[in-house]
């Protein structure tokens, strides 16, 4: 299942079609991985002995042209003049949960 790069990071629902036609709500939780294996247990195929299975959903994350992630950090490039540097001026930077002033 393919997300975007914030929805990855503050979390989501998503809804997806499995191969046999079923409908799910998934849950994304709020800073899954590239790669990350969602289990729902119990919404997969049925079994030799006619229970239910479960189905594995692998999380692919798109990327963002601002923010990028390094283990549990975020990270996102912000310009700052020599004057504003050395006269620790206050700089609007964008955050995954909106602008701040630092």
């Amino acid at each position: 299942l393919e997300v975007d790069f914030l929805d990855a990071a503050r979390g989501t629902q998503k809804r997806v079609t499995m191969p046999d036609g079923k409908t799910l709500n998934i849950t994304i939780p709020a800073g899954i991985r590239e790669g990350q294996v969602l289990r729902l247990k119990g919404q997969g195929a049925a079994g030799s002995d006619g229970t239910a299975g479960d189905a594995y959903v692998e999380i692919s994350v798109r990327p963002h042209p601002e923010f990028r992630r390094e283990g549990n950090d975020i990270l996102t490039t912000v310009p700052v003049s020599l004057g504003e540097a050395l006269n620790g001026a206050s700089v609007r930077v964008d955050t995954v949960d909106g602008p701040v002033d630092v």
